[in-house]
């Protein structure tokens, strides 16, 4: 897929997309498995806008034994992570197999460099 084609992107073109690196002999892993014997491909997706997209996108990967990791703002524009809908998605995302991170968005302390030295400590 190249930059171009993002337009055509969707749920079978994520799938296909998938099984070509499979085909290619690349092993899908998390970040602490990394085998340097061996092709791997890490995927992470930060959840910037909707978790209903993101879980779509975490079942299409289950099904294809394919593991992601999901890192998900605390507080953002598009979702509020403490909605029953958006802890739902993420919980069930968790269940598919993925693991989750937490999406730290260093902007949300423009210009206070000890707030955010604070934060990014926890």
């Amino acid at each position: 897929m190249t930059v171009e084609d993002i337009d055509k992107f969707s749920p079978s073109e994520y799938r296909t997309f998938i099984e070509k690196f499979k085909k290619a002999g690349y092993v899908f892993r998390f970040f602490d498995e990394i085998d340097h014997e061996k092709r791997n491909v890490i995927f992470r997706h930060d959840i910037d806008i909707c978790t209903e997209a993101a879980l779509s996108m975490a079942k299409i990967e289950a099904s294809l034994n394919v593991f992601s990791t999901y890192f998900f703002l605390l507080r953002g524009p598009f979702y509020n992570l403490f909605d029953v809908n958006a802890q739902g998605n993420l919980l069930e995302i968790a269940a598919l197999g993925h693991q989750i991170g937490l999406h730290f968005d260093a902007s949300l302390y423009d210009g206070e460099l000890q707030a955010l030295n604070r934060a990014a400590a926890y």
